[in-house]
């Protein structure tokens, strides 16, 4: 089939994008020609740039898309569109639909039903679903009109995305949400894939040493942002430090909490805790190879984490929120442990448990390593081949 990926950004904005673009370079192997058409430039992959989202009007930026993209459609002959990304889904079924070619819609996070794309309100309450009525109460002055038209836009996409010929959900709880929307038929539960031979027997150089590490190190990878959970993470740090003297933490990773965190850093003097600051992909497995312990603690639903995936493939055991996918990668006391992320003595408490036991390290990192297995590319690529068989 000649298939059109509907995107957005390209590599270094996130997980989603390594997973659409490991999807792509799978697909390829299955004798699929894929094209792009996104905002960046896919390396590798005929791609049609579109123009970034500029105007203070959805709906207008919507219509620009579909034309873009039924002018590629008819061009380059294309057999089925798959849409990937929030910004550029909604044009792409339109543009499929007025194409009479079928178009599979990609759900990765909460888009569709929270204005920003967390279910989690700046004050930290949860909720299955936005309202006008979330907003008016828990979410901030300053972003309250910007915050009331989105939640407009997206709800009138609502019966648009149902039209879609195929819903892919990357975990049961973004399923859930989208049958909340009335989006309910056709939904198909496909999770995030990863390259595992990327954390496979990776050097570990002198990155230890570089950065004064001790014995055991504890990683924590991903936003320093308020969903993500790191600062809670940095206060147990401070406890799990006062008690165990062969340990250090490692931070990776940048985002709005980052002086917050340095302070705390500071003040308690944590000469233990290191901030690496962003790192490109191609570093991160070195950061798991060299890490003993990696630490999820996110405050949200988090729909399905690639990144967990990604320690587990490296041989590590995982601490991580019982929260969203995560329940559908870390198997209890088998990889690894689920927490809640609110309660901190839990967290210490199995941080605990591994520091006092290579053995119990050892025994989870294996059961990682096999579990990490059906989430490689190919098992996951294989999955939405069949989805696409269906359309045909």
């Amino acid at each position: 089939m000649k298939i059109l990926f509907v995107t957005y950004k390209s590599l270094g904005h996130g997980g989603a994008e390594v997973s659409t673009l490991n999807l792509a370079k799978e697909l390829r192997l299955k004798g699929h020609e894929v094209i792009f058409a996104a905002a960046e430039n896919y390396d590798g992959f005929k791609t049609f740039l579109f123009k970034e989202f500029k105007f203070p009007i959805f709906q207008i930026y919507n219509n620009y898309l579909k034309r873009f993209l039924i002018d590629i459609i008819k061009k380059e002959n294309i057999d089925l569109v798959h849409a990937h990304h929030r910004m550029s889904t909604i044009a792409a079924i339109k543009a499929a639909s007025k194409m009479k070619i079928p178009i599979v819609a990609h759900f990765r996070d909460y888009w569709f039903c929270c204005p920003r794309s967390s279910c989690l309100t700046p004050n930290y309450k949860r909720y299955d679903v936005c309202s006008y009525g979330i907003i008016l109460r828990d979410y901030p002055r300053k972003r309250l009109i910007w915050d009331l038209y989105k939640w407009f836009t997206i709800k009138q996409g609502w019966r648009t995305l149902n039209k879609a010929d195929a819903k892919i959900a990357v975990s049961n709880v973004v399923k859930e949400k989208l049958k909340y929307c009335g989006i309910n038929n056709n939904i198909y539960i496909v999770h995030n894939s990863r390259d595992l031979g990327d954390f496979l027997k990776v050097d570990k150089g002198d990155f230890k040493k570089e950065h004064n590490l001790k014995k055991i190190v504890i990683a924590f990878v991903g936003s320093f942002s308020y969903t993500k959970g790191a600062m809670n993470l940095l206060k147990v740090a401070k406890k799990v430090l006062d008690n165990h003297k062969d340990v250090s933490f490692i931070f990776v990773g940048d985002g709005p909490l980052m002086k917050l965190m340095l302070d705390f850093k500071n003040l308690n003097k944590l000469d233990d805790v290191v901030f690496t600051g962003r790192l490109t992909n191609e570093k991160i497995p070195e950061i798991y190879a060299n890490s003993d312990i990696v630490v999820f603690p996110n405050l949200w639903e988090e729909p399905f984490s690639g990144a967990i995936v990604e320690a587990m493939a490296a041989g590590k055991p995982i601490i991580a929120s019982r929260l969203g996918g995560n329940k559908e990668i870390v198997v209890e006391g088998e990889n690894g442990f689920l927490i809640d992320p609110d309660n901190l003595n839990e967290i210490e408490n199995k941080l605990d448990m591994l520091i006092n036991s290579e053995t119990l390290r050892n025994k989870l990192g294996r059961f990682s390593k096999e579990h990490s297995k059906n989430f490689s590319n190919q098992v996951i690529a294989e999955k939405i081949n069949k989805i696409y068989s269906a359309l045909r």
